[in-house]
């Protein structure tokens, strides 16, 4: 029977001009012999499932229609599989490479029983579809396979596989189909649909190189506008079958029974002419693409101006805020480019997204909305501060109001320069949009785009010359807007703030903080008026006081209803389906819906329900019939719809599950967490044994009118906490000791929300009067999201080693925050199988196993300095509900849940029989014996912690302590009573020392062993190893030792014995480099040495175990060797051993292993000069120079490969670094590629260095990746190689291009600073300056550097204190390039380390005010500030006595019991140190706080160079220059180092200028007065005077000029 037979040859004609195109567009041709054969494959499958689909009966008997789809035998999957295979070439190049064949067979085993399932339906129409069908089939096996070529990523073939399933899936739901022709029309169409979406696919896929994510990436987030929609005219072919095939239940529904036949016969009668218009051979989708271009060009022409005048202003500031704005010239570029400067500094991430809402608002504002406004626009337009208040229920119109308002004010104050108008979207399902923060930044941008004055002010409040520097970031209202709006200003400016959407705010602190504000704009009288949107609820004492709002405009569907009958009008002329409708019929429709809606959604709804009908006859029975009675009842109709989308009941189940979190957990969910939850709900809540939901592919298709995906996490994930003993400890391991992944690239994670807010919110609340599978009662809901946090926290590990992602983790950590409330909430529970299933779950929680509580325990981040550490642990109580830790704060929460568990308890006793059988035996006998009274719940839960302590899940010393804390915790609940009790029970001799009434409070080492006692069992040696590692984590080594010692005693497993030893080792080496404060000193303690330390690992790794069953025994050899040789490097004289035992950890390196002390031995090497040894540890580690580091570590790794002759492989070393960093924990890229090319540029001596320094800092400078800190400094970078390449070449071409070049360094720095770049305070002035000098022009290097100097100047008489050091040696610089300033730079150079006059009060009162240090990385409009050193929590502030600042994250090398001494200890006391002001030696690394030990001596050329007295003597000698027996100060010492020639590595170029300091005679500033020699001047004086000395330095500059 041949194809045209099957149906129109208007549709064959379609089909095979689809068959056409695929060959074009793949090289495929479907019709050539050998895809012929494939074809007769799949059609001989299909025939070999006839029996089984239809029945073998007597003519009599009718025919009966399967109950299900029909599933084919392994051995029939496999025959088709194997066929396939036989059949396609490609298989048989593959052959040899078994893993990838297997995974493609059992994936096209997978798709051919879903393709199986289509059989009955096709042969319910005739048996001519199957050829259609199956050369589908055919293309798809040919995009696999050709994919299957040339990727590895088989996995992700899954996509392209789960797509066409669910299309089959689909059309085997379509059970009755009729035979008509008609039908028949709609099946090829369908198929065709398949075939084009396969040739869309297929050519994607070669046009990416068959990269699967790339083309993942295309489908999903529709990037690729043509793939994606022949994805979706599948899904609308295979819905219009579907709604063909329930026309007969519409038309009953219409009330039309008697004319169905005909109505349908004049429908399909349309239908048929119009497949006979389309004999050109365009394809149906295509044409009407067509048409609807064209009407959308004409209806645009209609309202262009409209739209225009819309744009106007939004293109203007949206092309600002986004960068891209056109270049100019003159004054007008200047503006630009100060406006770009400052949409830097106040970027948010919000701009993107902000834009496309503004750009979407604009295509669908419809003219003359909203006309009904008019008079209280004027009333707007004429207020001076207060709020109107836009309210409405959702999908009421709010946003488009409010963008109306936002148009209609910025083109009325176009051209009043005194009035602004700013908008902002709050939207909760993304982060950018969902803080006060973001708003005020946005919307201050918006301003300063369109006011000159405005744009002035921010300039100024962010370079802080009024106030303190950062103060306008921690109150950017007040800076921004406050300060700028005042009445009584002579030129006062007036702004419109429009805020859309209020009820979408994050949390409630950020809606206190918009009170705050409206506020403070009624308080002070700001000329402030707020536009803001928000539903009727958001108004009220606890949200916005009505006493606040002066206008409020209530949205309601009277006042709508001209509105919405524009909107549909408009809507009618750009759906498809609609638009070729008679006038009158679209005026009906128009009409219906201005009497009827209420709102626009309900517009948009019900236009859609038309365009699916189509038909003009049945839409006009729809418009009488079929309009729903309201917005709720559509939302209830989309819930109804989709329980018939799913005819399991188990699916439905799971569905209401998912919409009952994503309604309640107010968190977001990502798309792969969401399908974690449905296959939990599936199998652990509803018995099922697999999941069988793709919340993915259903979100596209069935599940489209309710859910979306959002915007993706945009932030790294977050370490995860390693599952191995000691091999995630973190603390005591170096600088790097954090946990550690392997170097991967995540993700952004897609979020699933709501299709509309409001559906959200009617399901939220309106529940459900009597339940339903997809809308549980507002009492079911805390069941169902008790029961689903239960089976989140209860479901077993995966054994997989795949990482959770960051929405899974965050599914646990709300599962962990939420379970309990959600119990509390659910009571009263309403029935006997309600009692049971809730006291099943709390079983499956609390007494099956203890993996729940662990995963609680996990939830909170046990690390250094974690105000975790000192909450209060409870499984009851989310830590961020607290405040304070006490008693009288957190128990009334646990009495509580205490009571409903105690309730439940009670309930569970009182069932009847029949009920008590859903329970099962254990459940009910811990039910019976837990949940009696509050001292049995409170042990029991304390008991499941001790056991998760000392069972094999708490690997490491963090899970250990956490376990502990846990226990220790709710132990401390109890009563005084209960605790006695507990005495009693146990023998446990508990006192009140070790339960303070305050939880961080100090309480003694025993309580840990005395907790652990409570299992009832003698402890073992496992038992103490458990005890010590949770001592350790808390940094109580000694009594971790004594814990370890203890077991070792008992201890006669080899293991064992191995693993107390490792402890007791560790102990002595936490206490030897991390001692414990010691509050009363002992002269009998002495101080742990290096060599104890040594003795202690030597004696671990004596004996080594020679079983490893689990792979944690290497691990732990990993971290000993590498300890071992971190204390052999500490030991003078055993440096060698060190490297000997890094070679034993490189062999014992695991997945698991990381670098603990990298840094630590470089720096003990170099400081020996074992530069051969420094090199060899290079090549121990996969990737070493990925580790943070300090600078001194990359000097001496320099210094090693310039010592041995090997820069070629150290310098391979950092380009491994810099194109495959550590993303998670290791240095910053962009740290790396500046070491990268100070090693070319310093140590590398070919001639294309500078060309390779300068290659890796332009691409710091240009990754918008790079942080702010690491742009400027290699800004710097490459000021000082410009500047070098300028001074060495004697062609004035090549000068004038190193001087462009500087120039677009200044720029760069400017566009990627922001506002925190000050051009006349940065360090590369005075190297611009310096090229100037030499090509001119005479007045621009005059200028240039005349204002260097007055902003140098000023900034030394402003009340900042953070930049005078950084301005007193920018001055020494720019006085140095005139002539006869030399003592003046001297001495300015000399005031660096003192307080200035204006200082002196607010600094010395403060003794944690931030200083400025500069160690390496200088200063140059971004100031580094020192913070205060980390804290020793005090006895009433921590939660065990030794809870010290995180050794991992302390600066330098730890050496046994160093101290190190405040920057002016050594100093007069009479002087005014600023002892918060250090700079470090650029060459020896050396941190300097004072002239005590010597000069130092400033480059004037270099950005940011300083040599000490030693290193500036050792320079002279390398460059053999005399040293004449230099002294020091009169104070200091005779210098004489030598200097290692073979290993000396430059910091700054030879011949360049450096200034000496302190000057000559210097003693210091006192008071208000400089003293030096015999002179004593007060420092203002100084300051005023030097301006006059300057000027006289110039004129003598002109007369050297003019001699010339």
């Amino acid at each position: 029977m041949s194809s045209a037979m099957f149906a129109d040859p208007e549709m064959v004609q379609l089909w095979d001009e689809a068959v056409k195109a695929h060959r074009e567009k793949t090289a495929v041709d479907l019709k050539n012999e050998q895809n012929k054969n494939k074809t007769q494959i799949f059609i001989k499958f299909w025939i070999s499932l006839k029996p089984a689909t239809s029945t073998s009966s007597s003519p009599s008997t009718p025919e009966k229609e399967p109950e299900s789809p029909v599933n084919p035998s392994k051995a029939q999957e496999r025959e088709l599989v194997d066929e396939l295979t036989r059949e396609h070439e490609m298989f048989q190049k593959l052959r040899n490479d078994g893993g990838k064949v297997a995974k493609t067979r059992e994936y096209l085993g997978r798709y051919a029983s879903t393709m199986a399932s289509i059989g009955p339906v096709l042969e319910s129409v005739v048996e001519d579809a199957f050829p259609p069908a199956a050369m589908v089939a055919v293309a798809f096996t040919h995009i696999v396979t050709s994919f299957v070529a040339v990727s590895d990523d088989l996995n992700l073939i899954e996509n392209l596989f789960d797509i066409m399933t669910s299309f089959a899936e689909r059309l085997s739901l379509l059970r009755k189909i009729p035979k008509e022709r008609r039908f028949r029309n709609l099946i090829l169409k369908t198929f065709t649909c398949m075939l084009e979406f396969c040739t869309s696919a297929h050519y994607r896929l070669q046009k990416d190189n068959y990269r699967i994510r790339a083309w993942a990436k295309a489908l999903f987030k529709g990037q690729d506008e043509k793939l994606k929609e022949s994805y979706d005219r599948v899904i609308t072919a295979i819905d219009d079958m579907g709604k063909a095939t329930v026309t007969q239940i519409l038309a009953v529904a219409l009330e039309i029974q008697d004319d169905t036949e005909r109505t349908l016969q004049r429908g399909f009668s349309r239908m048929d002419s119009g497949f006979m218009k389309m004999n050109n051979g365009l394809n149906l989708v295509l044409t009407n693409q067509r048409h609807e271009t064209q009407r959308n060009q004409r209806r645009d022409k209609e309202t262009r101006g409209f739209r225009a005048e819309i744009r106007k202003n939004n293109d203007k500031i949206i092309n600002i805020l986004l960068e891209k704005s056109t270049s100019k010239s003159g004054s007008e570029a200047r503006k630009v480019s100060s406006l770009e400067i400052i949409t830097k500094s106040l970027f948010t991430g919000a701009e993107y997204f902000l834009a496309q809402r503004w750009a979407k608002m604009e295509r669908e504002f419809v003219k003359d909305t909203f006309t009904w406004f008019d008079k209280d626009y004027e009333k707007l337009k004429e207020m001076d501060g207060g709020v109107m208040f836009i309210s409405g229920a959702s999908g009421m119109g709010k946003s488009f109001f409010s963008f109306a308002v936002m148009s209609r004010l910025a083109k009325d104050f176009e051209d009043v320069p005194s009035t602004s108008v700013a908008s902002f979207m709050f939207d909760q399902d993304n982060e950018k949009l969902e803080t006060i923060r973001s708003m005020l930044y946005f919307c201050s941008a918006q301003v300063a785009s369109t006011d000159d004055s405005y744009r002035q002010h921010v300039q100024k409040v962010v370079d802080n010359l009024d106030d303190t520097k950062g103060d306008w970031k921690a109150d950017p209202w007040k800076h921004l807007f406050a300060d700028k709006f005042q009445k009584d200003d002579k030129l006062p400016a007036k702004l419109f703030l429009i805020l859309d959407g209020i009820d979408q705010l994050e949390e409630e602190p950020e809606l206190r903080r918009l009170v705050e504000i409206i506020n403070d704009q009624k308080s002070q009288g700001l000329r402030i008026n707020f536009v803001i949107s928000g539903t009727p609820e958001m108004v009220g004492e606890e949200r916005i006081p009505e006493a606040l709002i002066k206008k409020k405009i209530h949205l309601i569907p009277e006042t709508m209803a001209p509105d919405f009958k524009l909107f549909a009008k408009s809507q009618l002329e750009s759906v498809q389906g609609l638009a070729g409708h008679r006038p009158a019929l679209k005026e009906r429709i128009a009409e219906a819906l201005e009497e009827n809606a209420d709102t626009f959604f309900y517009v948009t709804y019900f236009l859609r329900q038309l365009e699916i009908m189509r038909i003009s006859s049945l839409v006009e029975n729809s418009i009488v019939h079929a309009l729903p009675e309201s917005t709720e009842a559509i939302y209830q109709r989309l819930f109804q719809e989709c329980e018939q989308y799913f005819p399991d009941s188990n699916q439905k189940k799971a569905l209401g599950y998912l919409f009952t979190w994503l309604a309640y957990s107010y968190h977001k969910i990502t798309l792969i967490a969401a399908q974690n939850l449905i296959d939990l709900i599936m199998v652990s809540i509803l018995g099922e044994k697999e999941s069988t939901l793709n919340i993915r592919i259903e979100t596209m298709g069935r599940l489209s009118r309710l859910l979306a995906f959002s915007e993706p996490f945009d932030e790294a994930p977050p370490m995860s906490p390693g599952d191995s003993d000691n091999a995630n400890e973190q603390n005591g391991l170096g600088a790097n000791g954090r946990n550690r992944r392997k170097n991967e690239k995540a993700e952004p994670e897609v979020l699933l929300t709501w299709q509309q807010h409001s559906l959200r919110d009617y399901f939220n609340k309106h529940p459900e009067k009597s339940s339903s599978f997809l809308r549980p009662t507002k009492h079911e809901t805390s069941v169902m999201m008790f029961k689903m946090a239960v089976a989140i926290l209860a479901a077993p590990k995966r054994k997989s080693k795949r990482q959770m992602s960051e929405g899974e983790r965050n599914l646990e950590t709300i599962a962990a925050h939420c379970v309990f409330g959600h119990l509390s909430d659910a009571q009263p529970l309403q029935s006997e199988d309600e009692i049971a299933s809730v006291a099943q779950s709390l079983y499956t929680l609390l007494g099956q196993g203890d993996g729940a509580l662990e995963k609680i325990e996990a939830n909170f981040e046990f690390a250094e300095d974690s105000p975790d550490a000192t909450d209060y642990c409870s499984i009851f109580v989310p830590p961020r509900e607290i405040e304070e830790s006490s008693r009288e704060t957190v128990l009334p929460t646990v009495d509580r849940i205490l009571q409903s568990l105690l309730d439940l308890g009670s309930r569970v006793a009182k069932l009847p029989t029949e009920a008590k059988v859903q329970i099962s035996a254990d459940a009910s006998y811990w039910i019976r014996t837990t949940l009696e009274s509050r001292y049995s719940i409170l042990t029991s839960i304390a008991m499941g912690h001790i056991r998760n302590w000392f069972s094999d899940r708490a690997v490491s010393p963090s899970k250990a302590f956490a376990a502990f804390r846990f226990a220790h915790v709710a132990l401390w609940t109890l009563t005084k009573e209960e605790r006695n009790k507990l005495v009693e029970t146990t023998g446990v001799k508990f006192t009140d020392e070790d339960f303070p009434e305050d939880l961080r409070d100090d309480f003694p080492d025993r309580t840990f062993e005395l907790v652990a006692s409570l299992g009832g069992n003698p402890l073992g040696p496992r038992d103490h190893k458990q005890i010590s590692k949770a001592l350790q984590f808390d940094l109580r080594n000694k009594g971790s030792k004594e814990q370890a010692e203890k077991g070792l005693k008992e201890a006669k497993d080899p293991r064992e014995i191995f693993d107390l030893r490792y402890r007791i080792a560790r102990a002595h080496f936490d206490e030897c480099v991390y001692p414990e404060p010691i509050s009363s000193p002992d002269s009998n303690t002495q101080p742990v040495t290096p060599e104890s330390v040594l003795q202690a690992w030597e004696t671990c790794l004596k004996e080594i175990p020679t079983t490893d069953p689990d792979g944690s025994l290497q691990i732990m050899l990993n971290v000993a060797y590498q300890i071992k040789a971190r204390v052999e490097s500490m030991i003078e004289g055993a440096q060698s051993k060190a490297l000997v035992s890094m070679q034993e950890a490189a062999k014992r390196k695991t997945p698991e292993s990381f670098p603990r002390f990298f840094e630590e031995l470089v720096v003990a090497f170099g400081e020996r000069g074992l530069w051969n040894e420094i090199v060899q540890l290079l090549g121990y580690y996969d990737n070493p120079l990925t580790v943070k580091c300090r600078d001194m570590t990359h000097r001496f790794i320099q210094r090693a490969a310039m010592a041995t002759g090997k820069q070629g492989i150290v310098r391979d070393y950092y380009i491994k670094a810099a194109n495959a960093p550590d993303e998670f924990n290791g240095a910053d890229e962009s740290e790396v590629r500046i070491w990268l090319a100070s090693f070319e540029w310093f140590v590398m001596q070919d001639q294309d260095r500078a060309k390779n320094a300068k290659e890796q800092l332009k691409h710091v400078l240009k990754s918008k990746q790079s942080g702010f800190l690491w742009s400027e400094k290699a800004g710097r970078k490459l000021a000082d190689i410009l500047l070098e390449e300028f001074r060495m070449s004697r062609q004035l071409s090549y000068k004038t291009d190193r001087l462009a070049e500087m120039e677009e360094v200044i720029l760069s720095l400017r566009d990627r600073l922001g506002l925190e770049f000050k051009p006349k305070l940065s360090q590369t002035s005075t190297t611009l300056a310096s090229m100037r000098r030499k090509l001119g022009p005479a007045h621009t290097f005059y200028q240039s550097l005349n204002d260097t100097f007055e902003a140098a100047c000023e900034a030394l008489n402003d009340m900042t204190e953070t930049n005078d050091t950084p301005s007193l040696r920018l001055l020494a610089k720019v006085l140095s390039l005139v002539p006869g300033r030399t003592q003046d730079a001297q001495i300015a150079l000399s005031c660096q380390f003192y307080l200035l006059p204006s200082r002196k009060s607010s600094s010395s009162s403060d003794p944690n005010a931030p200083g400025i240090k500069i160690v390496g990385t200088g200063s140059s409009g971004l100031v580094q500030t020192t913070q205060p050193p980390r804290r020793t929590p005090s006895p009433t502030k921590r939660s065990s006595p030794n809870r010290t600042p995180s050794p991992s994250k302390r600066g330098g090398s730890a050496s046994p019991n160093s101290r190190t001494p405040s920057p002016a200890s050594a100093e007069k006391s009479e002087y005014d140190f600023n002892k918060h002001t250090q700079i470090e030696c650029a060459a020896c690394n050396k941190t300097i706080s004072s002239f005590t030990k010597g000069r130092i001596y400033m480059c004037v050329y270099c950005t940011n160079v300083d040599l000490c007295e030693e290193c500036y003597y050792k320079r002279l000698r390398y460059y053999g220059k005399s040293q004449e027996g230099v002294i020091g100060l009169g104070f200091g010492l005779p210098v004489e180092s030598e200097v290692d020639r073979k290993s000396y590595v430059e910091v700054c170029p030879w011949g360049h200028e450096l200034i000496e300091a302190p000057v000559k005679g210097w003693k210091g500033v006192r008071g208000e007065m400089l003293e030096f020699g015999d002179e004593v001047v007060g420092f203002q004086d100084w300051l005023d005077g030097l301006r006059k000395k300057w000027e006289q330095s110039w004129r003598v500059y002109w007369r050297e000029v003019d001699d010339e």
